[in-house]
C-alpha cells in the first residue's frame, strides 16, 4: 500500500468527464434481455424405443390424434416402418422452447436418422435423411515411444474434438477415447506391421511413428472417430526402418460393380507387407506369463523353468 501511494501519479486535469453508468443503462437491459431470450431458446430431446407399436411410441413422445398419424405415415413411407415390433430402432423428439420440432428417426441397421420437421400447427412440413458419416478428413501425427505403442496413441494421437467439449469428463467420453486408442493400434500393429515387428520384444524406448490416417466427422454430434489407416512410418531407435505405403487397385472380376477401389500398403520397393510368416503370431495384446528360467508354478506350488510365452486371451 506504501509502494502504491508513493508511486502512484497524480489525477491528469484534460483526463475528461467521468463515465456514468446511467447513460448505458438501458442499452446494458436491452441487451440482457437479449441475451435472456437467448437463453430462453433451449432445445429438449426426448427419446423413446420402439416397443409394441409406431403408434404407441409417437404418443409417448407427445403426438396425439392427426399429428401422430402424419408422423406415423411419413416414417412408414421413408423407413418401411409398420406398427409391428422393430427391436433397435429409436424416435426422438426435439423440443424448442416447449414445442415439437422434429422427429427423428433412427433405424438400428442404418448409420444415420430420418428428420421429420413439424410446422407451427404440428403436422409434417419435410423430412430428410442425414447420413452421420457425413466427410472424411486426414490426420498425421508423429508419437515418440516411451513404455508401449498404446500408451503413445493415447498420449499424442487423440485428437482435441473427439468429444463435443474437447474434454474427457464423463464415461462415455472414456469410453470413446478407448476405442479410438484400440483401434487405431489394432489398425497399426495387427494388420500393416505384424509381419515386420514384434510389439512384444522389437519395441524400445526412443522409437518413434509417423501415421498418416482417415478420421471420420459425425456432424450432428460434432465429434470424431477413428476410420483407417492411409500410410505409417516406424522408425526404431538403432535407425532402422518400417514403411507402410498405400495403393488403391481395382477389385477382382468376382467382386460386384459398386465395390470401388481396395486399399492395400506395400514396401518403398512394392513388396507387399503380408508375407509368408508373421512376426507376432496372435493379435497385440498382453503377456500373461513370459519365458522364465525359474518361475513360481501355479499349480504344482513349487519353482521350475517355464520355457514358454503365455498370451492373455
Amino acid at each position: 500500500m506504501v509502494l502504491t501511494v508513493l508511486l502512484m501519479h497524480p489525477p491528469q486535469s484534460d483526463a475528461g468527464a467521468r463515465w456514468s453508468c446511467l447513460e448505458h443503462r438501458e442499452p446494458l437491459r436491452t441487451w440482457n434481455d437479449s441475451l435472456l431470450a437467448e437463453l430462453a431458446d433451449t432445445v429438449e430431446v426426448v427419446s423413446a424405443t420402439v416397443d409394441v407399436s409406431l403408434w404407441g411410441t409417437m404418443l409417448e413422445l407427445g403426438l396425439d390424434g392427426s399429428e401422430n398419424l402424419a408422423c406415423c405415415r411419413v416414417l412408414q413411407d421413408s423407413l418401411g416402418w409398420g406398427n409391428s415390433q422393430h427391436p433397435g430402432d429409436t424416435v426422438e423428439a426435439v423440443l424448442c422452447r416447449g414445442r415439437l420440432r422434429w422427429i427423428r428417426a433412427f433405424p438400428g441397421n442404418r448409420r444415420g436418422f430420418y428428420e421429420v420437421t413439424l410446422g407451427p400447427d404440428g403436422m409434417p412440413e419435410s423430412w430428410r435423411y442425414v447420413p452421420q458419416v457425413r466427410w472424411r478428413r486426414l490426420r498425421s501425427v508423429t508419437m515418440e515411444v516411451s513404455t508401449t505403442v498404446y500408451e503413445a496413441i493415447r498420449d499424442e494421437a487423440l485428437p482435441e474434438n473427439l468429444t463435443p467439449s474437447g474434454r474427457i469428463a464423463t464415461r462415455r467420453d472414456s469410453v470413446r477415447a478407448c476405442a479410438y486408442v484400440v483401434e487405431l493400434q489394432q489398425d497399426l500393429t495387427d494388420h500393416l506391421f505384424a509381419y515386420d515387428i514384434d510389439f512384444y520384444y522389437d519395441v524400445r524406448s526412443g522409437d518413434s511413428i509417423w501415421v498418416l490416417f482417415e478420421e471420420t466427422r459425425y456432424p450432428e454430434t460434432n465429434e470424431v472417430g477413428f476410420h483407417r489407416i492411409l500410410a505409417a512410418k516406424y522408425k526404431f531407435e538403432n535407425g532402422s526402418m518400417v514403411e507402410a505405403f498405400p495403393f488403391h487397385h481395382a477389385p477382382g472380376p468376382e467382386a460386384s460393380e459398386e465395390s470401388g477401389l481396395i486399399l492395400d500398403h506395400y514396401h518403398r520397393d512394392g513388396a507387399s507387407l503380408r508375407t509368408m510368416f508373421l512376426k507376432m503370431p496372435v493379435p497385440f495384446g498382453r503377456i500373461s506369463s513370459p519365458y522364465n528360467s525359474a518361475r513360481l508354478h501355479p499349480i504344482l506350488g513349487y519353482t521350475r523353468a517355464h520355457r514358454g510365452v503365455d498370451y492373455a486371451a
